[in-house]
């Protein structure tokens, strides 16, 4: 059996929404966008792509 690993990240905003990215280390890709259809293969790549939101302003708190 081919074991298989999944994993959902949410990233909360400062109004309460919620961005989802997806991660799934054997069939993503880190050139996707990180939906559910097109998952990132890294959490490296989810990392970069939540530090790049928090820097564009994305709905995030700034906690200094």
């Amino acid at each position: 059996m081919r074991s298989f690993c999944f994993l959902t990240l949410l990233v909360g905003s400062a109004f309460g929404a919620q961005t989802v990215l997806y991660v799934n280390p054997q069939t993503g890709d880190d050139a996707g966008s990180g939906t559910a259809s097109k998952p990132f293969t890294s959490l490296e790549k989810a990392r970069d792509t939540i530090r790049a939101m928090k820097k564009d302003g994305g709905g995030f708190r700034n906690k200094g």
